[in-house]
């Protein structure tokens, strides 16, 4: 650092201990001399790792926060205050954050704050893997040689709709079944179990079907 005549030392930005960094000298010739112990400063910037980052609805992640002075100095020990912007998931007071279900861009998603000092991070929320397949109308009752269509939605974990290709197979008769989902009901009444099912990747989905006999005029 540096010291003025009055002898007020202005301490430089590296921090540790050095020995007989001052030395004070009397008009006689006496000098006598002072270690200083420069710390790190007051924390004056937060920096939020990674600054940006990209997870798929719902999924889980660790964001780190490095407190400087204002010299640059890394700090350490400091309770760092974790936040989330509203609607952009949460996070634990140990910086573990779990994104939203809803896909988006979330700017200052994530932020920490040491003091009057803080910093923040956004995060892209996509649509997640593959998860659920939701089928309907579920167990639907229909005279012989009606016809019903079916959907068959895939999901991911927060049951965002995905856009994965169907297969349709009819497992248990009851009638027949296209390749786009729609069922024609037989001439056979009767109650046909998880006859219709759907398929996408690894999900499966079934449901059951009801002929009833022909109607009486």
């Amino acid at each position: 650092g540096t010291v003025n005549a009055s002898g007020l030392l202005t301490a430089s930005c590296t921090v540790g201990t050095t020995a007989a960094a001052v030395t004070a000298t009397s008009a006689n010739g006496v000098s006598a001399s002072a270690a200083v112990t420069i710390v790190a400063g007051t924390p004056t910037q937060v920096t939020v790792a990674p600054s940006t980052s990209s997870l798929e609805a719902g999924a889980s992640r660790a964001f780190t926060a490095t407190v400087q002075d204002g010299c640059g100095n890394v700090r350490a020990g400091d309770t760092v205050l974790w936040r989330t912007a509203s609607g952009a998931g949460t996070i634990t007071a140990s910086g573990q954050y779990t994104a939203p279900c809803a896909p988006g861009t979330y700017d200052n998603a994530v932020s920490a704050r040491v003091d009057s000092a803080s910093g923040s991070a956004s995060v892209l929320v996509s649509t997640g893997a593959l998860a659920g397949l939701t089928l309907s109308p579920e167990s639907p009752s229909l005279a012989q040689g009606a016809r019903q269509a079916f959907t068959a939605v895939p999901t991911d974990r927060c049951g965002n709709p995905r856009s994965d290709s169907v297969a349709w197979a009819l497992v248990n008769g009851g009638g027949t079944l296209s390749a786009s989902g729609v069922f024609t009901a037989g001439s056979q009444s009767g109650f046909y179990a998880d006859t219709i099912q759907a398929t996408a990747g690894s999900q499966v989905a079934r449901t059951s079907v009801t002929v009833r006999g022909g109607e009486i005029a």
